[in-house]
């Protein structure tokens, strides 16, 4: 089962939060009652939440929601005969009970499903840009 949490970016600070300050923080309250410990509730509506994706990226870090991503792919043509190699960039996202990358102003990639993934790598947030 994946790891539950979830960062923050702060609307008037213009800050990025990170899941162990949204745990500590008075801007949150845990609520006791939902099964899941790790539920909470969002006090003041001037933070965007942003839900881990459960996958890190090649070098370890976490992947969310609202990330920029670096994805290397290849596959294999059957019509020439050869390997394909690409590379994508777009933003993570939740759509249709899954996450998704998302290129070009809301352009759904190409199916990921027979498609070898060789590397992915975050490299900004839609709210700090790229590293």
């Amino acid at each position: 089962m994946r790891e539950i949490k979830f960062r923050a970016w702060n609307n008037d600070l213009n800050k990025m939060w990170s899941f162990e300050v949204i745990k500590r923080s008075s801007t949150f309250a845990l609520n006791s009652d939902l099964p899941n410990s790790n539920n909470f509730l969002v006090l003041h509506m001037h933070l965007d939440l942003m839900q881990f994706t459960g996958l890190k990226d090649k070098n370890g870090v976490d992947i969310y929601e609202g990330d920029i991503v670096d994805v290397l792919w290849e596959d294999f043509n059957e019509e020439s005969g050869e390997d394909e190699k690409g590379d994508w960039i777009g933003e993570v996202k939740y759509l249709g009970c899954s996450y998704n990358i998302i290129m070009n102003n809301d352009s759904y990639t190409p199916s990921l499903k027979n498609i070898k993934i060789k590397s992915i790598s975050v490299i900004g947030n839609i709210y700090e840009g790229n590293k």
